[in-house]
Formats: structure tokens, sequence, C-alpha cells
């Protein structure tokens, strides 16, 4: 594939994944872990924060393994790499006459891939805050690009023709900020292939050490995930499900995608998408007669509360066509198609107001879950965990997914960090002065 194609795919990538899942990170993403403020529970964390935080990454899956370090310099807004030789910052300038405006492979003389040989474990640290940042572990080697524009074209799965294609690989996400400590979380939204689990060690307000921790998926259920997502195609008669199990050459399954990624690259071969059509009907039927209450989770401006709780509620009604809250500029919502509701986008995606975001996300997280019919659904976000994904029109890769992690926790969609106070669906781990972050992957 020539290099203009992988360009164009990379754009295409960062359109329709809105948040820390695009190709192309030539700016601060909106991960997960930064929308904290908007989607969980919306206090603030006071924060000394750690430049230096130690990584440690141990390696039990069985081979040998690369892992990468990205994301955004806080202090300059420039895209940066770790360099594996020097351990400091490559920073990716615009304006390097080295590059051109089509994405070049970074230059070999700049060593990124830390090697992680299969039973051990190699420990590094960071040379400054991160933000929008990925830690990348895969079974080869991954491909970063960049243009004279100090453009970090990341690597992606969204072609067979790529390397990375045809390899097991995946990341997670975090920022490291002065102000705001360490946000770090298992992200699952584009597709789940290696068995990734984190720790983060961290001081809490008396001195004394503290960890959390999120395992990620069972050790070898890959497969098991994409049997029942081939089992969901034979219960509901959408093909695409099974589909979404993608394999090498010889059969072994590589990943399992998300339907917001399948979408994108077999849409002409979608019969899902009006998917959701009937639920998003039944349920602007609903709330054209009864309140819909969502507790925005925050103040009623839309900002942080001091300490986590349930916040404004705004209350809504189908009029119009559109779903019209009250608060802070009178947001309203469109109907939401079957892509929107995937990828969270469309009227989720319009950022008009603090309240807007923050009713957009938890709006998104009931389509997705499907708890806006269930009884009880009336006030969102909703209150039994147990209950998510119960209807037959649900997101099963979410599902699936969901119940192959060992503790339930991870990103499985754009807005899964949406939870009532208390919950934890995505594994969101923060911390106001972290000092180690511990990865596994394990076989």
């Amino acid at each position: 594939m020539n290099i203009s194609t992988r360009l164009l795919l990379a754009i295409i990538a960062a359109a329709f994944t809105p948040f820390a899942h695009s190709s192309v990170a030539s700016e601060p993403r909106r991960a997960g872990m930064h929308q904290y403020d908007i989607m969980g529970s919306g206090f603030q964390i006071k924060a000394r924060g750690n430049a230096h935080l130690e990584i440690q990454i141990n390696n039990t899956h069985g081979a040998d393994l690369n892992a990468y370090v990205s994301g955004i310099d806080p202090g300059t807004g420039k895209a940066v790499l770790l360099r594996s030789d020097t351990w400091q910052w490559h920073v990716l300038d615009p304006g390097d006459s080295q590059y051109t405006d089509i994405p070049q492979q970074i230059k070999p003389d700049i060593k990124l891939a830390i090697n992680v040989p299969n039973q051990k474990q190699i420990s590094f640290t960071l040379p400054g805050f991160l933000e929008s940042g990925r830690i990348w572990l895969a079974e080869g080697e991954l491909m970063f690009n960049t243009t004279t524009k100090g453009l970090l074209v990341e690597p992606t799965v969204a072609n067979p023709s790529l390397p990375e294609y045809n390899i097991k690989w995946g990341f997670l996400e975090l920022s490291n900020l002065e102000n705001e400590g360490i946000h770090v979380n298992l992200s699952f939204v584009d597709w789940v292939s290696l068995t990734i689990g984190m720790a983060l060690t961290s001081t809490n307000s008396t001195g004394a050490p503290d960890t959390q921790n999120v395992k990620g998926i069972t050790p070898e259920s890959l497969n098991d995930i994409c049997s029942e997502m081939e089992a969901q195609s034979r219960t509901d008669s959408h093909a695409e499900w099974g589909r979404m199990c993608v394999r090498s050459q010889d059969n072994t399954i590589l990943r399992v995608v998300s339907p917001n990624f399948y979408a994108h690259l077999d849409a002409g071969k979608n019969s899902m998408n009006d998917y959701y059509s009937s639920y998003v009907q039944k349920v602007w039927t609903k709330y054209k007669d009864v309140d819909l209450r969502i507790n925005t989770q925050g103040a009623e401006d839309g900002e942080d509360l001091p300490v986590a709780g349930n916040g404004a509620q705004s209350i809504c009604r189908v009029n119009e066509d559109f779903l019209k809250c009250n608060g802070t500029g009178d947001p309203q919502f469109a109907k939401p198609s079957t892509t929107d509701i995937w990828g969270c986008t469309g009227p989720f995606g319009n950022e008009t107001s603090l309240v807007q975001k923050r009713l957009a996300a938890r709006l998104c997280a009931a389509f997705a879950r499907s708890t806006l019919l269930l009884e009880g659904g009336e006030v969102q976000p909703y209150g039994d965990e147990s209950k998510y994904y119960s209807e037959n029109v649900t997101n099963h890769y979410s599902r699936i997914l969901h119940q192959h992690l060992i503790d339930g926790k991870g990103y499985s969609f754009p807005y899964d960090d949406v939870n009532p106070v208390g919950q934890n669906a995505a594994g969101l781990l923060t911390a106001a002065e972290p000092k180690l972050l511990q990865v596994t992957v394990s076989a």
C-alpha cells in the first residue's frame, strides 16, 4: 500500500474515533482518562504530579514483546515518542526538513521499540509529564510515521496490507499531568487482542502507599470472546458480530474489533446500519410522556464537583422530535443513528457547553448499555450494573467483553466511564501523586 493511502486511512480513522482511538495524533486526544470531569463522577483532584513516573512492564505472554510510548508534551503541545536508546523524548517538530507533507516512517536511527523478552520485566522512567499518552504493546514491530508538520501517524489495524495488521497488539491510555495527576485506563474501544493488566501505585493523602489494580481480560479468553460473538450472530441473525473476529492466514485469532470500528471497515456490507433504529424509536415514544432525569454528576454550570456526587439533575422530554433538556444552554439532542451510538458521535458530539457534554456522555452510555427502557431507566446513569446490556438490542461486543474482564473493568465504548457514584465499569485509575505504573502482558 502506498504511503498516501496510509495517510488517508489514518485521517478516516481519526474522523470516526473521536476519543483516544484515532490513528492521527497531532494534538491532545479527548481520551477517556481526560474526560473524568464530564463522564465519570466529575470531582476535582488536588494533584502534585510526578514528572518522572516509573513504568514497569512484565511479560508472561509466552513470546517476546515490543513496547512503545507516545503522547503530547503538555509544555510544548508537540507530539513525542520515548526513545529506547536514551530514555528521552523524541520530539516531532513542525518544519523538520527530514520529512515531507506525506507521512514517512520515523528515521531508523531513532530507536523506539523497547524490547521486553518473554518471562522478563523491564523498568524505565518517563522523562517528563505526558498528555494523551499511550503505552503500546505488540508481538512484533509497530510502525510510527510523521510529516514535516510534526504530525504523528500511529499504527492502525484498518488495512490488511499493513504489517501491524497481522500481529497481536494493544495499548493502554494515560495522561500524567502536573496539576491533574495521572489518569490511566485499559482501552478496548476499538478492539481486544493481547491480555493486558495494570497496577498503579501512588502516595495517598496520609503519605502511605496505595495500589489500584485493573486486571484486564481473563487469560486465553480471546478465543472464547470470538466464539460468543459468533454465537450472537446465530442468535439475532446479524452475521457482523462474528465477522468482528479477525484471523491470521493460519486461522489464529488476532483480535476482536468493536462494532464501531467494524462499521467503518465494512460499511458497504454492514446490515447493522439500522440496528438501533427500533430501540431509538421506542425511547423517543416513551419520553414524549415521561420525564427522563439525568444526574449530570457536576455543578449547575457543568463544572466539577468538589467531591463525587449526583450533582445537578437535568429533566428531559421529547418535543418536536428532539430530546430537550433543561440546563445551561437549553441542551437538546436529535435522534441518534446506530453509528452515532457505536461511536458516541453525531448528537453526542455536539459539545456546545459543559452541561451538554455531560448529558451527551450519559445519554450515549444509556443507549450503548440499553438501559433507557428498563424498569427504573427514567433515571440515568442507571444504578444496576448487572442489567447493562440485558436487552436484545444492545452493544453485544461490550456485553461479552465485560463478561471476560477479570474484574469487569475496561473501556468497551468511548463513554464507558459513565457510572453511578461508587461504580467504575471502565476501570479508570486516577491518583494525585503516582509513583509506579506496572503493566503485565500474560498469555
